[in-house]
């Protein structure tokens, strides 16, 4: 199994997404119950903009496996792309004190969400300063840090909720139980 999941987290990272998805369908054929595997298919569909499948594979692995923050973050970041802000805050609130960096891109997103862009730049600021334990997740909060700095002389008066980094859905990070 571990080949496989090789092979799908290489091929999702070339942009061969029918091939990562072919590679975790044939773990979930064999492991059904595979957390890992279908938190990975669920990230190949919010990338294919697979919305429906992508909610739905994201709430199984959370249901199976409440503390993977990982697909927790990046349910959050599905589910305000489509301002569903009251499921992202039901979402997003176990991540909301941790210490890590997950804790503060969480925290960042929400106060995005609430429109409160200087809070949410200095909460990416803390993330961003703390060891990382999956680069492809730093990068996409320093984009979004970016962004949202760019708009935050105008975006202060209310909710911002096209958060830009829906993807890459950092699928390195498949592991990530903490």
């Amino acid at each position: 199994m571990e080949e496989l999941f090789a092979l799908a987290i290489s091929a999702g990272g070339a942009n061969m997404h029918a091939d990562a998805m072919v590679l975790l369908k044939t773990i979930l054929e064999r492991d059904p119950g595979n957390t890992n595997a279908t938190y990975l298919l669920a990230a190949q569909h919010a990338q294919l903009g697979l919305v429906d499948r992508a909610d739905a594979g994201f709430r199984q692995v959370l249901e199976a496996s409440p503390g993977l923050a990982i697909a927790r973050l990046q349910h959050v970041q599905l589910l305000m792309g489509q301002e569903r802000l009251d499921d992202a805050a039901t979402v997003i609130g176990p991540l909301l004190d941790l210490s890590d960096e997950i804790g503060s891109y969480a925290r960042a997103l929400q106060a995005s969400s609430a429109g409160r862009i200087d809070e949410a730049i200095r909460e990416l600021d803390h993330g961003i300063s703390l060891p990382q334990s999956i680069a492809a997740l730093a990068t996409d909060m320093r984009n979004l840090r970016k962004n949202l700095a760019a708009m935050a002389p105008m975006a202060n008066s209310g909710p911002v909720v096209a958060v830009d980094a829906p993807a890459p859905m950092f699928l390195t990070g498949y592991g990530r139980t903490n």
